[in-house]
């Protein structure tokens, strides 16, 4: 009985471990199968010819294209202020105005000092038996001479000094710009603050200047655009354009480029920044860089014929940060494989996904 109880047993487990394990075998075949059939999801661009982007990067600094430093010019005590650091000024618009106490007196004796010159010409004139109200008869020496014996060409000199002097303590902004490094105040004196009120820097234009290798020197023209970027905000682009080449390389192999930037209000003089400079080449086939494989040494782009995967030997020509040049293999209207191509065979079967 207990014999027939054991055989009956290992006959049970027998057929259970057949049951299970025999089924996921199976099943782990055709799933292998299945995939190894599975066409590969890849994601295609068309061959075209187009303009290729040529990109040399570097970094550079901004400076205000135009600055004035703004003097105190004479020294007396500061009545008013009428600017702040970052305010915007246009070109004639009043800064500062100084005590004028001093300047209105010299005004004053100027004035009267010429009215003397005036009497005294007055009277060598009659002399010479002309009027002062008429010089239009007078020999031209002859009326030098007498405007200098009478002090008249002194005194007249002495009161366009005084009218320039009092026009001096109300200060205007040479230039239309931004107001900067203004640390004057009022009910003080001139000279405390090193006879300078502030700068004015123009920033409705930048320029740039950056070096480049001496290597890519060629790729460098006068007119060729340019990208600005701050380092704090690097989405937001400024254009602009190479204004100067320095003809000298320095001992570092580097040579020195000026651009020109529009529009660029929120910049700062001094800011450091990040220069993307573009040539355009016309006219050439151009791949991502996602779509160039090195394969065994060499350069391979996967070209979608029908349902397959198709190797293809290319010649490399420039790249970008994003695209390539494909000098030989390419031809136009060929569909290039640029996702899903990494672990591609020849004559993989694929699918096109969105």
């Amino acid at each position: 009985m207990k014999a027939n109880v054991v055989f009956i047993l290992v006959i049970f487990f027998f057929n259970c471990e057949h049951k299970i394990d025999t089924p996921l075998e199976e099943l782990n075949k055709q799933e292998t199968k299945k995939n190894i059939n599975a066409p590969v999801a890849i994601g295609i661009e068309k061959v075209g010819k187009t303009n290729f982007n040529v990109e040399i990067l570097s970094n550079g600094k901004l400076q205000a294209n135009s600055k004035a430093e703004i003097p105190f010019e004479l020294t007396e005590r500061i009545v008013s202020i009428k600017v702040k650091n970052g305010d915007k000024v246009v070109k004639g618009q009043l800064l500062a105005v100084l005590d004028n106490t001093n300047t209105t007196i010299k005004l004053q004796n100027a004035n009267i000092e010429l009215d003397k010159a005036k009497i005294q010409l007055q009277d060598i004139l009659l002399g010479f038996g002309y009027n002062i109200n008429d010089t239009t008869n007078i020999e031209s020496k002859l009326l030098k001479s007498v405007k200098i014996q009478s002090n008249y060409s002194k005194a007249l000199a002495a009161l366009k000094e005084a009218v320039l002097n009092d026009s001096k303590t109300k200060i205007r902004a040479p230039i239309s710009g931004v107001v900067a490094n203004l640390f004057a105040q009022t009910n003080n004196l001139t000279s405390n603050y090193q006879n300078t009120l502030c700068t004015i820097i123009d920033n409705s234009r930048m320029q740039v200047v950056f070096p480049v290798l001496e290597s890519e020197i060629s790729k460098v023209k006068k007119g060729s655009s340019i990208e600005v970027y701050q380092y704090a905000l690097p989405e937001t682009i400024f254009k602009g354009e190479i204004v100067a080449v320095n003809p000298v390389v320095d001992i570092d192999g580097m040579v020195q480029v000026t651009g020109l930037i529009n529009n660029v209000t929120s910049l700062f003089d001094g800011m450091n920044v990040k220069i993307r400079l573009i040539e355009v080449i016309p006219d050439k086939i151009v791949v991502p860089k996602e779509a160039l494989l090195l394969r065994e040494g060499k350069y391979v782009v996967f070209v979608l014929k029908e349902d397959e995967a198709y190797w293809t030997y290319v010649e490399k020509g420039l790249e970008n940060n994003s695209h390539v040049i494909i000098n030989k293999g390419l031809k136009e209207g060929e569909n290039v494989i640029v996702s899903g191509n990494t672990n591609l065979a020849h004559q993989t079967k694929v699918k096109v996904v969105d």
